[in-house]
């Protein structure tokens, strides 16, 4: 399967019907595999689902799981790289967030990165740095 961008990925979004996705069971990442599929993205371990960015699904009111830092931990506390050039950073440098409620409804995609969200993407940094 060939990765796609977050502009077919939107386009795709656009005429999902998303009464068919479950709400996430004690697997948080469910409902992204799921659409994933839908979407016609590949699950794989490679660092971003598309070729310019990545896809997070959430429920409005907790946390998103970004990546899980076994793999960057050594970047972020012996080789202090920066989060620009870090594994997370690039991850997260342009990311479609699809959202849905407590009650499974679709609540909306945003696409965020530093040029459209200035402040959201600080905040990614901010919380890398802290780490």
């Amino acid at each position: 399967m060939q990765k796609l961008t977050v502009n077919q990925i939107v386009a795709k979004l656009k005429v999902t019907d998303f009464a068919a996705f479950e709400k996430p069971n004690k697997n948080k990442g469910s409902r992204g595999q799921l659409l994933e599929n839908a979407l016609g993205i590949p699950n794989s371990s490679a660092l971003k689902d598309l070729i310019d960015g990545e896809l997070k699904t959430f429920t409005q009111g907790e946390t998103i799981a970004v990546t899980q830092l076994k793999h960057c931990l050594s970047e972020i506390i012996e080789d202090s790289i920066s989060f620009d050039e870090s594994k997370v950073g690039q991850k997260l440098k342009q990311t479609v967030y699809v959202g849905f409620s407590r009650a499974n409804e679709y609540l909306g995609t945003a696409v965020l990165n530093e040029e459209s969200d200035s402040k959201h993407y600080q905040q990614l940094r901010e919380d890398y740095e802290y780490i």
